[in-house]
């Protein structure tokens, strides 16, 4: 089992904590990941074109990102659901510019 596979087994990862200012995207993209996993139709249409994917939404439900993020999802390009997950990590891993402009300033 990969670290990414373990991670997303692991309910736990999936609920940051309530001091996270990126608590609201990290759920988001627990919805995401779950909704992949579970329909191997979503999941090709995520790995295929994420932006439409997520436009679309799920079962009824709808993704919401902010722009920026929906921006980088656009441009994930994955074969697998395992890739797909690893650079969602990347993304959310990044800090924002507004962040990098704080880490910056102290």
């Amino acid at each position: 089992m990969t670290p990414v596979t373990a991670m997303l087994l692991n309910t736990r990862a999936l609920i940051p904590p309530a001091n996270d200012p990126l608590a609201a995207t990290k759920a988001e993209f627990g919805r995401l990941m779950h909704a992949a996993i579970i329909s191997p139709r979503f999941r090709q249409h995520l790995l295929t074109n994420p932006e439409k994917a997520i436009e679309n939404g799920y079962m009824g439900e709808s993704f919401h990102f902010t722009p920026e993020i929906k921006s980088q999802l656009a441009g994930l390009q994955a074969g697998t659901l395992e890739e797909f997950a690893s650079q969602v990590l990347e993304i959310v891993e990044t800090p924002s510019h507004a962040e990098m402009v704080v880490l910056h300033s102290r």
